[in-house]
């Protein structure tokens, strides 16, 4: 996933990462990416929208993958 180029795992902690951008300590409870995608957006929305813009293209040349909404309606 694009949303790695941004972050560091820290050595002593497999869950937390630290971002590149800003040097924040991002605490993770899941392996999951979602969140870190939320923070993304919220924080650093120029490079969040340059990960938008790749998995997109991502999608669009693969037929099985569904991209989900990072929004809560």
């Amino acid at each position: 996933y694009v949303v790695w180029k941004y972050l560091i795992f820290l050595k002593n902690n497999l869950f937390n990462v630290e971002c590149t951008l800003c040097s924040s300590i991002v605490l993770r409870k899941s392996t999951s990416t979602s969140a870190l995608l939320h923070r993304k957006q919220a924080q650093h929305k120029s490079e969040y929208e340059i990960i938008n813009k790749s998995t997109k293209l991502q999608i669009r040349g693969s037929s099985s993958a569904t991209r989900l909404p990072l929004t809560s309606d």
